[in-house]
């Protein structure tokens, strides 16, 4: 089992364009833990094609915090992706620290739950300021390419915690290298 603290601040991150079954699953999450007590902030992409995705969570979070769309390059001319991406990546983590730095000034202690489509861009910060990741699991992580299994190499060395959604997705993990607890 994993408990939290009573007064912990929770920063909710996914990554989502659409809503699929990843995202209902994300959200039932969510509304256990605001039911539970706990103040919930959602950080997403602030793109203008994704209004319904913060439509569907708003009810579910304090607030919302909007992020520059940070996609990681899968294919294309490098120096076009190194281009676009170093930026976004750069204002995403801007974004990040100005939301912990007025929670450590609050003296509130801070999780942030995330599943694989914005692990990446969060965990430099996570790390920074030692605040545990847990790592909801949806679906099976995605390692397609090389950046894509390097970020999955890194989750499993440093993520706090893994949920998964079924026992499929668990013994997958597992078979990857996840640690069973």
């Amino acid at each position: 089992t994993f408990s939290l603290p009573g007064d912990v601040e929770i920063l909710a991150a996914i990554g989502a364009r659409v809503i699929y079954g990843n995202e209902r699953a994300f959200r039932d999450a969510l509304h256990v833990l605001r039911d539970t007590g706990y103040g919930i902030d959602l950080i997403c992409y602030g793109a203008p094609w994704n209004g319904a995705v913060h439509e569907y969570f708003a009810p579910w979070c304090r607030s919302l915090i909007r992020l520059p769309l940070c996609e990681y390059p899968i294919k294309g001319y490098i120096l076009k992706c190194v281009l676009e991406f170093v930026p976004r990546y750069v204002a995403c983590n801007f974004v990040l620290v100005r939301w912990l730095l007025d929670r450590k000034r609050l003296r509130k202690p801070t999780l942030i739950l995330c599943g694989d489509d914005v692990f990446l861009t969060l965990n430099i910060v996570a790390r920074l300021f030692n605040i545990p990741v847990v790592y909801r699991c949806g679906a099976l992580p995605a390692t397609q390419n090389m950046l894509r299994r390097l970020g999955f190499s890194i989750a499993k060395r440093v993520v706090t915690r893994f949920v998964v959604d079924s026992e499929f997705i668990r013994n997958a993990l597992i078979e990857l290298g996840v640690s069973k607890n």
